[in-house]
């Protein structure tokens, strides 16, 4: 992929030399509240003996000692952690609740990250793990699914970056009215599944000029999978729900969500299932409404269909490993290098 201007540099930091700060970030001392940026540029960090100043150093992993107030961290560095999680629904993936807006009820991800890594059998301390492993991204805290955790900024970045654009599918089942009206402007069910693509890609259109208005969100391509009415007990109540496909390079807070209001539609259950370069994970991914709520997705929306047997069918014809919400599995090194080698193409 050809380099923009303004495109940040990438370091694989298994391999190369890493900036001062996020060497010393790897070994914060206990206790300590300051970052590792503030302990370097108050003079408390020592490279080969030597007072180092500057957090862009950069330092090997194998040959340079790096001590804080003269206490030697480690001499070779240990290398960057990757894992990968499902989150489910009502974990907020920050540390400050948004009063009004967050369930009271919602855990935080640091909380929830502490008894996922407890009950995967985490060898380590879970205390070591959550003072540096960070998401890759969010996730809302009603939205669930597959979602990355990293000690390497790099990394982080090279996942978040837009104009690289790692793209991420997220599985939707949203909710409209006027299924009468919309049905009548269709000759047949196959019609009916591109009107609801088209009001997608109309909702978002650009401005006159070409440009991205405010309220455009780019995405790179809709798969609508599902589409029908509404069982209701009131005979004047047309609505619809569609279950749709909608994948997106960049990621812009409540991306999807707004992307689904612009078309006029509500967002029920969202969930991310795929992140490019990981296509051999594999999370639960409803094919029509009757299967997400027999997850437990939407609680209370009854479908049309009924699942053969009432069992769930799952999409398990691709990936072999299969990730169920709270399960944390780590990272192997030809999965980062797979992503990483995305960058290049």
């Amino acid at each position: 992929m050809k380099e923009g201007k303004n495109t940040p540099r990438f370091l694989d930091y298994r391999r190369n030399p890493l900036p001062l700060d996020v060497a010393v970030s790897f070994h914060l001392p206990a206790g300590c509240e300051a970052t590792a940026r503030e302990l370097i540029l108050s003079q408390k960090v020592q490279v080969n003996d030597v007072i180092e100043r500057s957090y862009h150093r950069l330092v090997c992993r194998h040959t340079d000692i790096i001590a804080i107030d003269g206490i030697i961290i480690q001499k070779c560095l240990p290398m960057p952690r990757y894992y990968l999680c499902y989150k489910p629904r009502g974990v907020i993936c920050s540390n400050k609740r948004n009063e009004g807006i967050d369930r009271y009820d919602a855990v935080y991800i640091s909380d929830w990250l502490n008894i996922a890594f407890q009950r995967n059998n985490a060898s380590e301390s879970v205390d070591i793990k959550m003072k540096t492993i960070n998401t890759v991204g969010r996730l809302d805290e009603e939205s669930e699914g597959l979602l990355l955790l990293t000690n390497d900024g790099s990394f982080s970045r090279l996942l978040c970056d837009p104009e690289f654009g790692l793209s991420k599918t997220y599985r939707v089942v949203a909710k409209g009215s006027g299924f009468d009206m919309l049905k009548s402007m269709c000759s047949n069910d196959a019609a009916l599944v591109r009107q609801i693509k088209d009001m997608v890609e109309n909702g978002n259109p650009l401005d006159a000029d070409g440009m991205q208005s405010k309220s455009h969100i780019c995405f790179e391509s809709c798969q609508v999978l599902d589409v029908g009415r509404l069982a209701s007990q009131h005979t004047s109540d047309d609505s619809y729900y569609t279950l749709l496909d909608l994948t997106l390079r960049e990621g812009k807070t409540h991306a999807v969500r707004r992307i689904m209001r612009n078309s006029g539609l509500r967002v029920f259950y969202l969930s991310r299932i795929e992140i490019e370069g990981l296509d051999e994970f594999s999370i639960a991914k409803p094919s029509n409404l009757q299967e997400a709520e027999a997850c437990g997705f939407i609680p209370n929306v009854k479908c049309k269909t009924i699942a053969k047997d009432g069992n769930v069918m799952l999409d398990n014809s691709g990936p072999t490993i299969t990730l169920n919400p709270g399960y944390i599995i780590e990272l192997k090194s030809c999965h980062v290098d797979k992503i990483f080698s995305l960058r290049t193409r």
